[in-house]
């Protein structure tokens, strides 16, 4: 069992999370960490790291089935939900520790959606949850800088 660990430094995060099958990554390593668990050299990852206090709460659903809709373009996209819930571990997809969520979101906010690129660095944020539209959106303006 790994040791979860949160390194806030101005806009970026390092960050450990977990898939379902206890691969561990990590958001400053990306790169390394998805050819070294999953065999394959990725292009441009990207963690969409949702926050909560509740795992149950409506934003957070909210969210999660904004982000279900896009389908496969998660894979086009190269990215990575990563749920950070307050009151527990969530049990789907990628996951961070409540201990390490609670560093995380050392403020108590409510919710916040923020991305971030490979090499862990908040690319945009936002307090609500955020549609599919806009996702594309801030995918493009990353891929511009």
């Amino acid at each position: 069992m790994s040791i979860s660990s949160v390194t806030l430094a101005s806009n970026t995060i390092n960050i450990e999370f977990n898939s379902i099958n206890g691969k561990i990554y990590h958001t400053k390593s990306l790169h390394k960490d998805i050819e070294k668990n999953d065999g394959f050299r990725p292009g441009k990852p990207k963690v969409i790291l949702i926050e909560t206090l509740n795992c149950d709460s409506p934003s957070f659903i909210e969210q999660h089935k904004r982000l279900e809709s896009i389908g496969h373009q998660n894979e086009e996209y190269e990215l990575m939900f990563v749920s950070a819930c307050l009151d527990r571990r969530y049990k789907h997809g990628y996951s961070i520790s409540v201990k390490a969520s609670s560093r995380l979101n050392s403020e108590k906010k409510r919710f916040r959606v923020r991305i971030l690129d490979s090499a862990g660095r908040v690319m945009h944020k936002s307090l609500k949850p955020i549609s599919s539209n806009t996702l594309a959106d801030w995918i493009a303006d990353m891929d511009v800088r």
